[in-house]
C-alpha cells in the first residue's frame, strides 16, 4: 500500500530523547493522517503505528508538550520542503523539522537524519467516527 503523511490532523501519544540533547528523538503517533492513493479515490484516513526518528537531533521546546493533535508541521531536508510524506522513508542530510501542536506548543527540530517506519504491519482506517 502506498501512503503519504500529513502533519496536519496527526495525532503525537509521545516525543521521548534516548538522552540529552543531540540525542536520537523519537515521535510515536496514535494516528497519523495519511493518504492512500492505492485506495479508490485516494481515500483519506490514519494510521495507528507510525512512529519518526530523528538522529542526533537539537531541539527548541518542551518534548512533555509536545503531545496532542497537530494544527500544522513542515519538514524540509538539505533545504527542500518534503510535502507530502512518503510513507515508510529514510533520509540523511540536514533535517529540519517544526511541529506546530493544537495545544499551543511548538517544537522545532533539527537533525542528520529522518526516518518514518511502521511499528508492525501497516493498520490503515479511513474513519474514527462511530
Amino acid at each position: 500500500m502506498n501512503l503519504t503523511f500529513q502533519f496536519h490532523d496527526s495525532e503525537v501519544r509521545q516525543v521521548q530523547a534516548a538522552g540529552a540533547a543531540s540525542a536520537d528523538l523519537d515521535v510515536v503517533f496514535s494516528a497519523a493522517a495519511v493518504r492512500s492513493p492505492d485506495r479508490q479515490n485516494g481515500a483519506d484516513g490514519y494510521v495507528l503505528n507510525l512512529e519518526m526518528r530523528l538522529t542526533r537531533a537539537t531541539w527548541i521546546g518542551t518534548l512533555a508538550d509536545g503531545v496532542g493533535r497537530l494544527s500544522a508541521g513542515a519538514l524540509c531536508i538539505d533545504g527542500v520542503p518534503l510535502s507530502p510524506v512518503p510513507l515508510p522513508m529514510a533520509r540523511d542530510g540536514r533535517v529540519e523539522l517544526t511541529l506546530n501542536f493544537t495545544n499551543g506548543a511548538v517544537l522545532s527540530i533539527a537533525a542528520v537524519a529522518i526516518e518514518f517506519r511502521f511499528a508492525g504491519d501497516v493498520r490503515f482506517v479511513e474513519s474514527f467516527a462511530c
